[in-house]
């Protein structure tokens, strides 16, 4: 599966999604979702700002690729990341279905680190200290147990 997501900038503010769905079900992530048949992962992670969080992309800049693998105890399924951050504007206006919206300044960040999904957490705490390079790490393998996840192994 494809899937475009983003680090986005709302002022002052970083957007972030607490998600309804599993995985990662009450767990906060990076805004995204999957890329659609004919669609680029730029074009799919605008469309997704939009239902998500009913902003409007101003700017937008390509950070890099990741794949990352959950493992489950039922099996282990595989994402391919497109990373992207972004400069939104408009008014918030949640999709409760896909998750809550919450702006939180870059400096009240380190407080959620147990409640952020780990691999948005490590592209986010990435992009906000190296504003304009690509994200270098190729692979996440991430392992649940009783509703808690962990990195288990990430390679550049």
């Amino acid at each position: 599966m494809q899937v475009s997501i983003g680090l986005i900038n709302y002022g002052e503010y970083l957007v972030f999604q607490k998600r309804e769905k599993p995985p990662y079900k009450h767990y906060f992530g990076l805004i995204g979702g999957k890329i659609e048949e004919g669609e680029g992962p730029d074009r799919a992670l605008i469309r997704e700002i939009k239902e998500e969080s009913g902003l409007n992309v101003e700017e937008m800049s390509y950070r890099g690729d990741l794949y990352e693998v959950l493992i489950k105890d039922d099996g282990a399924t595989g994402v391919q990341l497109s990373i992207y951050s972004a400069l939104v504007s408009g008014k918030v206006q949640a999709n409760k279905t896909e998750g809550e919206i919450h702006l939180v300044h870059p400096d009240k960040l380190s407080v959620l680190k147990d409640e952020f999904i780990p691999t948005d957490w490590m592209i986010t705490k990435h992009l906000i200290k190296n504003k304009k390079s690509i994200f270098k790490i190729n692979i996440v393998y991430i392992v649940e147990k009783n509703g808690k996840y962990e990195v288990i192994f990430n390679k550049s």
